[in-house]
């Protein structure tokens, strides 16, 4: 898996209203995806996202969102290569 999000770069400000809780509004910041796919527990680090400074809430803008499947299909791609066993 690559290291480092190329989407890093400075955007304006898009702070926003949340929806979950209503009364706090987002910040941007960097911050750790984890999911589970086919059975894996994957990390994907370092990825830009609005933060509800209320509730904690995470958005992610359209390129993040891509960034992050890519990422993840990559790390599944990598188990299978190396024939990584589940338990």
């Amino acid at each position: 898996m690559k290291t480092g999000n190329p989407i890093l770069k400075q955007e304006k400000n898009k702070n926003m209203l949340c929806i979950v809780c209503k009364t706090g509004t987002t910040e941007e910041k960097i911050v750790n995806h984890s999911t589970v796919k086919d059975g894996y527990f994957i990390n994907v680090k370092n990825v830009k996202a609005q933060v509800c400074n209320n509730c904690g809430e995470v958005y992610f803008e359209k390129e993040a969102a891509l960034y992050i499947e890519q990422q993840v299909e990559e790390a599944l791609q990598s188990v299978e290569k190396r024939e990584v066993v589940k338990i």
